[in-house]
């Protein structure tokens, strides 16, 4: 119950940054006018935009290996901008989600902004299927085996920007499975942030910005070791939502809790990791925090990487 507090708690602190954009309004409420104002300065940039975290930091991720764009968004730019906010895992972004899922029209039709990331249907407040896109088909599929330009999910993406970017809308496309998204395809071994980038410039020139959450490492594996214990399909508390391994006690064959400890062993132990945990794994080999890696490793990849503290 502590632990569930906890993360409830830690989620919505993110409210300094993304989620604050959008979590004081109501469906029908007259507060759309700080929606535009909000959006344009933490995510888009202005005067009172503010990266907190690593900006001095002198970290370069080994998996930097080319320099895409030098050249940083300039702070007075009006022109339209392309968010990628990639997560990590754990660090609220189910909740920046929905609450995007809910204002999509908002937006689009107020601040001018296009909501391309992943869908929850059920933070859906009316269905509009208007500039949709599934980030994991790219992230699953193009980005592992190659041949993006041949698949649609690529296609629907250049198309949505190629829209978008004419009609002068700032796109937010998130998803935290862009964490865990392959640094290179499997059968090319091309690179797949570079890739994106070129497609992103092509219609955002140089006004890409990747946005990494930082979460204090301790509340984050406590976060882990929640969901990982979590008996509910969609964590909302409803007995008739269990998850099968949990519909029975242990002795009847249904699953044993891990302990924190017996968690951490499992979760630290490099032979059984998981693709997912891969980024999770880099880091720790290269000594720096996950948001850390995540900003060397986008830095040269994007025109400029922010990192926004949980």
């Amino acid at each position: 119950g502590v632990i569930v507090i906890m993360t409830s708690i830690a989620s919505s602190l993110f409210a300094i940054k993304i989620h604050r954009i959008i979590i004081s309004l109501d469906a029908q409420a007259p507060h759309i006018q700080k929606l535009s104002s909000s959006i344009n300065l933490e995510l888009f940039g202005g005067s009172n935009s503010s990266t907190r975290g690593f900006n001095n930091s002198t970290y370069v991720s080994p998996h930097q290996d080319q320099i895409v764009h030098k050249d940083k968004i300039s702070s007075t730019s009006t022109e339209p901008m392309f968010v990628l906010h990639i997560g990590p895992h754990k660090t609220a972004t189910s909740v920046i989600q929905c609450d995007l899922t809910r204002y999509r029209k908002e937006l689009y039709e107020t601040a001018s902004v296009a909501y391309v990331g992943r869908i929850y249907s059920h933070c859906l407040n009316r269905r509009n299927n208007k500039h949709t896109l599934d980030p994991r088909s790219l992230i699953n599929s193009c980005f592992i085996n190659g041949n993006c330009e041949t698949k649609d999910a690529w296609k629907s993406l250049e198309s949505e920007l190629a829209y978008l970017s004419a009609h002068n809308k700032h796109v937010i496309l998130s998803d935290e499975a862009f964490a865990r998204m392959h640094v290179t395809s499997y059968n090319q071994k091309v690179d797949n942030r570079q890739m994106l980038y070129k497609l992103v410039n092509k219609y955002y020139p140089g006004r890409m910005r990747v946005v990494v959450v930082y979460r204090r490492y301790y509340e984050w594996m406590l976060s882990l070791w929640n969901e990982f214990n979590k008996p509910f399909k969609n964590g909302n508390g409803d007995t008739s939502d269990y998850r099968p391994t949990y519909q029975n006690w242990p002795s009847e064959g249904g699953k044993r809790c891990h302990t924190f400890v017996s968690f951490m062993k499992k979760f630290m132990d490099p032979e059984g990791k998981r693709t997912s945990d891969e980024y999770r794994h880099r880091a720790e080999a290269e000594h720096v925090h996950v948001a850390e890696y995540f900003r060397g490793l986008w830095s040269n990849h994007s025109s400029e990487v922010q990192v926004l503290n949980l």
